[in-house]
């Protein structure tokens, strides 16, 4: 047993020891603490890094993306054939010119179309009643017809000799009335019989 005297140091001994323990304990829980919070910060970190890497593949792909489409926007642009279209308005009777692009691999007939529309002939006169003509502006001269019978399954890049920046001669939209019939033009201008 212990003599009386010693009994306040054996507490006192007891006391240390259990807030030595209760310290370890604290020490214990603030290293596993800050060893979760560093754990969750790396991880916030990896998954930072993982998105700027994904951000950066989307932005390179979206670059490499717009480089292909500006490359094939070239290619295409390569491709297109620009006219002059004329027309006598059946409506407004005026002499018109617009600009009229189309690609080169574009059956005559699409491009019959398009100027059709591009004129705004649609609801004065059927598009049967109209066709495309060779013009030269400067001579007012039709120089060739191109009727739908005969051009209907050649693209308008094999109709005018392929693609180039620029053309010396126009197209015209020509129409005609319910009961007539066009005159063929002939390269160079010639006019003959209506069909």
């Amino acid at each position: 047993m212990t003599r009386p005297d010693y009994q306040p140091l054996v507490d006192n001994k007891k006391i240390i020891e259990k807030l030595q323990e209760r310290i370890t304990l604290m020490n214990m829980e603030l290293m596993t603490e800050r060893e979760h919070n560093e754990k969750i910060v790396k991880d916030i970190k990896d998954l930072t890094s993982v998105k700027d890497k994904e951000t950066k593949d989307e932005v390179s792909k979206d670059e490499e993306t717009s480089n292909k489409e500006n490359s094939l926007n070239g290619e295409i642009k390569d491709q297109i054939c620009s006219f002059i279209l004329y027309c006598n308005h059946p409506v407004s009777e005026k002499f018109m010119e617009l600009a009229l692009e189309v690609h080169e691999n574009e059956l005559l007939p699409s491009v019959l179309d398009k100027a059709y529309e591009l004129m705004k002939l649609a609801p004065y006169i059927p598009i049967e009643r109209c066709r495309l003509v060779k013009y030269n502006y400067d001579d007012d001269l039709m120089e060739q017809s191109f009727d739908l019978n005969e051009f209907q399954h050649q693209t308008i890049g094999q109709i005018v000799g392929g693609v180039r920046h620029y053309y010396p001669f126009g197209l015209f939209i020509e129409t005609r009335e319910e009961n007539e019939t066009f005159d063929k033009y002939h390269d160079g201008g010639e006019c003959g019989s209506g069909a």
